[in-house]
């Protein structure tokens, strides 16, 4: 799970909110440069599984999880997309606004 940043923020987690590399196209630009020096570590058959999740503070949404995907297919295939359902019974503080993660799951490109 990389770090993440909602679209509406200046702050880039990825650079210590340094305000020369501030913004969300930056950070997205930043996602997918980490991410292509993954891929050719990988073996052939290898995947790439990055956890995310959308982001919503207050009337603010970032699709985060469509973003990412966005970026990463430029380099990688997605070939699924998993669904996890938070057990609230088994956390210690259940978070109704947050009931579930995605797992974006990726192969290289031949």
């Amino acid at each position: 799970s990389p770090p993440y940043m909602p679209r509406h923020h200046k702050w880039n987690p990825l650079y210590g909110g340094d305000p020369k590399k501030a913004g969300y196209d930056t950070y997205l630009k930043r996602m997918q440069f980490i991410f292509s020096k993954i891929m050719p570590l990988m073996k052939q058959n290898a995947r790439l599984v990055v956890q995310v999740d959308n982001l919503l503070h207050g009337k603010n949404f970032t699709p985060l999880v469509h973003d990412i995907a966005n970026v990463l297919t430029r380099d990688f295939i997605q070939i699924d997309e998993v669904l996890v359902k938070w057990d609230d019974k088994k956390r210690d503080k259940p978070k109704p606004d947050y009931p579930f993660t995605q797992y974006l799951v990726f192969k290289k490109k031949a």
